[in-house]
């Protein structure tokens, strides 16, 4: 999902609400739809991307097949289309890329179905894999990636609303640094402190 995102120049929004039917492996694009300000865009789908994408939707469509023999195959549609075509919300090509990994209730409708993945989820992800990055190129390997808890998102939301200034995060991030064992070399690189220094 983040090579998408990074390759195709997707924005989040457009990504999550992804449909199987907008992927082209023909013409080598993707149409997203409801985009900023209302409106459609195409942009390109990376070579990278094609296989892997070839093989999540195989899964999809599966997962699709399985919602569908339970009863709970649907989706939600866009504007009036599913009140004009009423089996439209059956269809393999009408799903969404990433849907999510259970099924929930629609609060509008009280249909139990497949929603697009939740958003904190790919940020998570990535945060964690740029953070894991970062320390394997500044060579510290050893460096332990603290996990993403909805309690440390609150304390460190809170702190930053409380901090005014660039000063006081700069101040935040070296005593977190410490706490942690490490020492700041420059350029965003943190390497392990020694012991005795």
């Amino acid at each position: 999902m983040a090579s998408l995102l990074y390759g195709a120049g997707l924005r989040l929004r457009e990504c999550l609400k992804l449909r199987v039917k907008d992927v082209d492996f023909d013409y080598r694009q993707i149409l997203g739809r409801d985009a900023k300000g209302g409106k459609d865009r195409v942009t390109m789908l990376p070579q990278s991307v094609i296989e892997p994408m070839q093989k999540h939707l195989a899964r999809v469509k599966a997962l699709h097949e399985r919602d569908v023999s339970s009863g709970h195959g649907d989706v939600e549609l866009p504007d009036a289309i599913a009140r004009k075509y009423p089996r439209v919300p059956y269809e393999c090509g009408w799903r969404l890329v990433f849907p999510s990994h259970k099924l929930s209730v629609d609060p509008k409708t009280g249909v139990i179905r497949r929603h697009h993945v939740f958003v904190n989820y790919l940020i998570r992800g990535v945060k964690e894999a740029a953070s894991t990055a970062r320390s394997m190129l500044c060579g510290t390997r050893s460096v332990p990636v603290p996990r993403a808890t909805p309690r440390r998102a609150r304390r460190s939301s809170r702190r930053a609303w409380a901090a005014g200034g660039a000063w006081r995060r700069g101040r935040r991030r070296r005593s977190a640094a410490r706490a942690w064992g490490l020492r700041h070399t420059g350029a965003r690189c943190w390497r392990r402190r020694r012991r005795g220094r």
